[in-house]
């Protein structure tokens, strides 16, 4: 859904640069600035373009962050399941006179344990594949934000193409 969002956002923000660019246009009293007028236009709709792909790679940046938030979430909580049925049996083990109760003490430490133990690991994981997902999207960002120079340097100079031909 946000992603239909940024799309009609952007086609928004096109269809306002197309009439104020017919409305400057029709304002216009030269050539030399009906051209400038357009220029001005081209970059303005480059300009949006690239913060239409700048936002989506944001929102994919985030939604890849949810993904491994509830994916350690959903871990956490099938450890501490397994951790209750295990407590579970062992009090019915216990009742049962099937183990004793320093033997079922000692269990339920160790699954204390392990349980505490998987808890930090998965947090660890969690970190970890959310700074490599950061990581990722920085650089993602950071070849866009350069591509994006790259490409109003060349629209701009293909203005200065259509000058000389003039």
């Amino acid at each position: 859904a946000e992603n239909a969002i940024i799309q009609y956002e952007r086609k928004i923000e096109e269809s306002r640069l197309k009439k104020e660019l017919n409305d400057k246009l029709s304002e216009a009293t030269s050539e030399e600035e009906k051209r400038k007028i357009r220029e001005a236009y081209q970059l303005d709709r480059l300009q949006n373009q690239l913060d239409s792909e700048k936002k989506m790679l944001e929102l994919k940046l985030s939604t890849e962050k949810a993904v491994v938030k509830t994916k350690t979430k959903n871990h956490i909580d099938e450890l501490k399941r397994k951790h209750t049925e295990f407590v579970t049996e062992l009090e019915n083990m216990k009742s049962l006179n099937k183990i004793s109760d320093e033997d079922a003490d000692d269990a339920r430490l160790k699954a204390d344990n392990m349980l505490f133990d998987g808890v930090v690991q998965a947090n660890k994981e969690e970190a970890k594949s959310v700074k490599e997902v950061e990581d990722k999207y920085t650089s993602l960002i950071l070849k866009l934000q350069e591509l994006g120079i790259i490409r109003k340097d060349a629209l701009i100079s293909s203005f200065g193409g259509e000058e000389d031909s003039e």
